[in-house]
This record gives structure tokens, C-alpha cells and sequence, in this order.
């Protein structure tokens, strides 16, 4: 190879490396932050029901029987 051919290749090997941009001037996204775990609210226990005793066949608004006569 001639001089001149060299000293072609070589000015057109330095002006494709300054034409080519910088991975500098690319755009980087920001780091990846893993989502939050989602928490479930506290379940609320209903409150406790209220259940009457037996009532033995006595009826509401009559007198009670006698269980044994």
C-alpha cells in the first residue's frame, strides 16, 4: 500500500470515530425501584352475636309453664 492510501484510510478512520457519538450522549434510564408489596387492609372480625337462652317452650308475653307438673 501506497503512503497516500494509508494516510486516506487513517483520516477517514479518525473522522467515522469523531462522527460517531459517545455512549455518554445516550439516554440511560433511571435504575429499576421494585414496586411497594401491597399490604391487605386488616380484615374486621364482626362483632360477637348476642344468642338467647333456651326458652324451654315458654312463649313471649304468655306466663312460663311448669316443666313438671
Amino acid at each position: 500500500m501506497s503512503l497516500l492510501t494509508r494516510l486516506l484510510m487513517l483520516l477517514i478512520g479518525v473522522v467515522a470515530l469523531l462522527a460517531t457519538p459517545s455512549l455518554g450522549d445516550y439516554y440511560k434510564p433511571p435504575p429499576y425501584k421494585k414496586p411497594p408489596i401491597y399490604k391487605y387492609p386488616p380484615i374486621k372480625k364482626p362483632p360477637p352475636v348476642y344468642h338467647k337462652p333456651p326458652s324451654y317452650g315458654h312463649f313471649p308475653g304468655h306466663p312460663p309453664t311448669s316443666v313438671n307438673p
